[in-house]
């Protein structure tokens, strides 16, 4: 199953506490969305898929290319461990943060691309996986979290007609 679904969920799949300091952090705060990027390629690194799934919000969902819809933190964990069990641990996994849309002071619409490289299916290494993703970011109990994640392969960048 897992030979057919193009991975990436770490990409954009974000959750990170605003700091407690004697001043929160503005809601709106761009770069501590962007800074999860760093944090769930960490995760992936590690192949922690409670790690992983630690960025979703606990209603989260996350719709893979092949259209598998998972929803919820614990089936969204279960699915990385499996994915890491079945050849995507140990591969190396870049994403790129093309442009943020604020909605209101507390959402904002993500995209990017992703790309895998280093999966191992039957002892073979595949070709490195691509595409591009689609996020939506909600400020929650005082953190940023991923309440969804759209990943596809049909492209492999963002363009805007000119």
């Amino acid at each position: 199953m897992f030979e057919s679904i193009r991975l990436w969920s770490m990409i954009v799949v974000c959750s990170v506490a605003v700091p407690k300091t004697g001043a929160a952090a503005p809601v709106g705060d761009e770069s501590v969305i962007r800074a999860t990027v760093d944090q769930m390629l960490a995760a992936w690194s590690r192949v922690d898929a409670k790690g992983m799934a630690q960025f979703y919000a606990q209603d989260g969902d996350l719709i893979v290319p092949d259209g598998t819809v998972l929803s919820g933190k614990g089936t969204i964990e279960a699915f990385y461990a499996n994915a890491f069990a079945h050849g995507y641990g140990g591969s190396a996994a870049h994403a790129q943060i093309a442009r943020m849309r604020k909605i209101d002071a507390a959402n904002y619409v993500v995209d990017g691309t992703w790309s895998i490289s280093g999966i191992k299916h039957d002892g073979q290494t595949d070709s490195s996986e691509a595409g591009i993703f689609t996020a939506v970011f909600v400020h929650r109990h005082g953190r940023w979290q991923m309440a969804a994640l759209r990943e596809q392969t049909s492209a492999t960048a963002l363009h805007t007609p000119s």
